[in-house]
């Protein structure tokens, strides 16, 4: 099939396939938050911006780039009235691997053979929505000529995160990146019930976190649990617990458990062994290794992460092994934490690492035959806590800095002001015990502290002076 013929029926496919994708029983899918900011950015382009006219949107797979994209296109076509022939998706994957052809080529082709026009003289708001950007292993070249040689082209490039690893300097001075993440629990009701918190339900409990108000946190989890009752779902901690081991992809709202663990181990074995060989320095030969490490990283308990301890055990060299924490770190299925004692010194302990959700902890464990009960449950909530804090101060940019609590003493989490060096500790447990509550108040003490957080599975709302003890189902709000 010639690349012209190709195009034009990708147009003219489009809109029943956007259909398939965004719509269920007929009714509408729920947008995800980085839809919105999606949506947001062409609108500003539509209107005559040219600040933010080409977005990179690396995520783990299975997160829902292709359902936004998607539905981006169904809102350009039928909200926006642009026409059909001015917004184009494709899938680099059958671009590259069926014709044989690459990003740059589609492009040109749809501009110079379908259009008739050329990029430096589009007269027409023109928009080319790419997914699975990381087929063509020039993709960001075509991205950088395509940017620079066009004022009237809004591109949307979507790949697995190892997109990410591949950006030169030069491409992140032309582009706006905006990383997608798992669902948080507000996500996961929202696709699961069409559930909206009320408003100000994350600022209320951000407030909480990082400046110690507590005053409204017991009218709003009343009002939360309220609502989410009248849409049907059950106890709010109950459908909390399932999210936390089953519910940080959408594809996996509606299946059984064993079904998202399968599913969840393929996307991290594709991760592996598709998308870290051709942007690293690892070996085919270095696969088996990674995934052992990986497995590994699931079952650990809590504590640092010995480089030469897990060295000896994987038989590789040390060096080797950073290499794979390092590579696997830049393809966000995991992140890494500093260890501190509170003081503001970074001490001689090793580094900590965490998976983007605890789903992907919780399936890894299921399939090797890890420990459950009490200790993985601790160990998923810690990993949720963990990620949610460091997604607010990445996105966000709350000037603050998350560290592990290096010793036995300390609580698990240090937030540290940037600016003033104020500490605020936080403590995750599965099960509240009173041993937890003095553990927080012993760091406010030693850190000199506004004010502690203590985050837990089972227990309800409370707040006892300068401590906030927040059921983790609340502060998932966040």
């Amino acid at each position: 099939m010639e690349l012209r013929e190709y195009v034009i029926r990708k147009i003219a496919d489009a809109r029943n396939l956007a259909n398939i994708h965004t719509r269920k029983n007929g009714v509408d899918l729920p947008k995800r938050r980085f839809y919105i900011s999606l949506k947001k950015r062409c609108d500003n382009f539509i209107k005559g911006s040219l600040d933010d006219k080409t977005i990179i949107l690396p995520g783990l797979r299975g997160t829902g780039k292709t359902t936004a994209l998607l539905q981006l296109y169904r809102y350009l076509t039928e909200e926006r009235k642009m026409s059909e022939d001015r917004v184009l998706y494709v899938s680099l994957d059958e671009v590259v691997e069926l014709l044989g052809s690459s990003f740059y080529d589609i492009a040109m082709t749809y501009i110079s053979d379908v259009l008739d026009e050329t990029p430096e003289l589009l007269e027409d708001r023109t928009f080319l929505l790419v997914d699975e950007a990381h087929f063509d292993k020039k993709w960001q070249t075509a991205v950088k000529v395509l940017h620079d040689r066009t004022k009237n082209l809004f591109m949307a490039v979507t790949g697995s995160s190892s997109i990410a690893m591949e950006m030169t300097p030069d491409l992140v001075r032309r582009v706006v990146r905006e990383t997608v993440y798992p669902l948080n629990f507000s996500e996961y009701l929202l696709l699961k019930y069409g559930y909206y918190p009320p408003s100000g339900t994350a600022a209320t409990i951000r407030s909480a976190v990082f400046e110690g108000r507590f005053e409204n946190l017991n009218k709003l989890y009343n009002s939360i649990r309220l609502s989410l009752a009248k849409k049907g779902s059950r106890d709010v901690q109950v459908e909390f617990r399932n999210y936390l081991e089953a519910g940080g992809f959408a594809f996996g709202i509606e299946m059984d458990k064993s079904t998202v663990y399968r599913k969840v181990w393929e996307i991290v074995e594709k991760i592996v062994r598709v998308d870290l060989p051709p942007v690293t320095s690892l070996r085919t030969e270095n696969i088996p290794s990674v995934m052992r490490l990986i497995t590994f990283l699931a079952i650990q308990k809590p504590g640092g992460l010995s480089i030469h301890n897990l060295a000896g055990k994987l038989g590789v060299s040390p060096t080797t092994v950073s290499t794979m924490l390092d590579a696997l770190e830049k393809t966000h299925l995991i992140f890494r934490l500093l260890p501190s004692n509170g003081a503001g010194i970074k001490v001689r302990k090793p580094l900590k690492y965490y998976f983007a959700t605890p789903t992907i902890n919780a399936a890894i464990r299921n399939l090797v035959g890890g420990a459950g009960g009490e200790e993985a449950m601790g160990i998923l909530l810690e990993t949720l806590v963990a990620s949610y804090l460091k997604r607010i101060i990445d996105t966000l940019s709350t000037p603050y800095t998350i560290s592990y609590g290096a010793d036995k003493k300390s609580v698990d989490f240090v937030l540290e002001q940037i600016v003033t060096g104020d500490k605020i500790p936080i403590e995750v447990t599965s099960s509240l015990k009173g041993s937890d509550v003095k553990r927080v108040r012993s760091a406010i003490s030693r850190f000199r502290s506004g004010h502690g957080i203590l985050i837990t599975l089972k227990g309800e709302l409370r707040i006892e002076d300068d401590v906030a003890i927040l059921p983790a189902a609340l502060f998932s709000f966040v």
